[in-house]
């Protein structure tokens, strides 16, 4: 099945109720984690050495670092498509939404 998930709205839960919903809470965490900020897992999270490049240029690359940090931290999901929420991005904020397919 194929879900939407952006990095708005996280709120924790440690009693997660399907894999599904553990599955995109952990897509949220992955999202909201730039990577080097986790003492004792630096390599977790998305690398956001490019967020000063050009829109596009930024945008591109970000959804490659989203990309790799699924396959590598969270397996389960496979990144079908991303895109960026363009009133947000008006604002100077980067907003991804994400659609994944979720291998249970």
């Amino acid at each position: 099945m194929r879900y939407r998930v952006s990095s708005r709205g996280l709120k924790l839960s440690f009693g997660q109720k399907s894999v599904e919903s553990e599955v995109i809470q952990n897509i949220m965490v992955i999202l909201n984690t730039p990577r080097g900020s986790v003492p004792g897992y630096r390599e977790f999270g998305i690398d956001m050495a490019y967020m000063h490049n050009p829109a596009s240029i930024a945008e591109t690359q970000f959804a490659v670092a989203v990309n790799d940090a699924l396959l590598r931290f969270e397996p389960r999901a496979r990144l079908e498509s991303i895109s960026f929420d363009n009133a947000e991005l008006a604002k100077g904020i980067v907003l991804p939404v994400l659609e994944v397919l979720i291998n249970g």
